[in-house]
């Protein structure tokens, strides 16, 4: 089990253990990159933790497992979240506004990794179901700040036991320690966000 040595870079604080992966994953890890195994500063960074004498059972690439992870990660919540009041993408929206809020939506979607209108599209359903308030943004009043109200941490707390079905379990089996897991996949969210920036930069340029 990798230590938690000054070298690693803390996760995301807040939360809970598993909410910024699903935010990244089952939003698709926003659209489609180009970047290769060898390319993804991981197992050479002093910044990140990594596991020891583990070798991946892919040739393939970092993309296609996080690819297998969300398909696998969206079979298990499908299975645990089953009778919830909310469906795990929606879910992965409450906690980051019940976690950070009030915050924008801009800032939402930064969190879960998808686009503002996606993040907008759950505002607008939380706000429908009386789950979130709004409030203009003291120093932008061209956006607003969002909170849940008393019914949508209600409703966010209902399913999260619905969760913790699927994560204590799997922090269980995992065999090591989930900070390191979490470590490792804001170092890919990081460099996905990075390299989704410099595609758009190249098109750009191309015209």
């Amino acid at each position: 089990m990798a230590s938690d040595s000054g070298q690693c870079r803390p996760p995301i604080g807040g939360l809970r253990n598993w909410q910024f992966a699903i935010g990244k994953i089952a939003a698709g890890c926003r659209d489609a990159f180009l970047l290769a195994n060898r390319q993804l500063p991981i197992a050479n960074s002093p910044s990140v933790c990594v596991v020891p004498n583990r070798r991946p059972t892919s040739d393939l690439s970092v993309l296609f497992d996080l690819f297998a992870a969300g398909q696998r990660l969206k079979r298990l919540l499908a299975v645990a979240m089953e009778g919830s009041p909310l469906r795990p993408e929606e879910y992965a929206a409450y906690s980051v506004v019940f976690d950070r809020g009030p915050l924008t939506p801009t800032e939402m979607a930064g969190l879960l990794g998808m686009p503002v209108t996606t993040a907008l599209d759950h505002v607008r359903l939380m706000s429908r179901r009386g789950h979130v308030t709004r409030r203009r943004h003291p120093e932008d009043g061209r956006s607003y700040l969002v909170s849940l109200t008393e019914s949508g941490r209600r409703t966010h707390s209902e399913a999260g036991r619905a969760f913790d079905r699927a994560m204590l379990p799997l922090a269980q089996n995992l065999g090591i320690d989930p900070v390191d897991v979490r470590r490792v996949l804001e170092a890919l969210g990081e460099a996905m966000d990075t390299t989704f920036e410099g595609l758009l930069e190249g098109q750009a340029e191309a015209g």
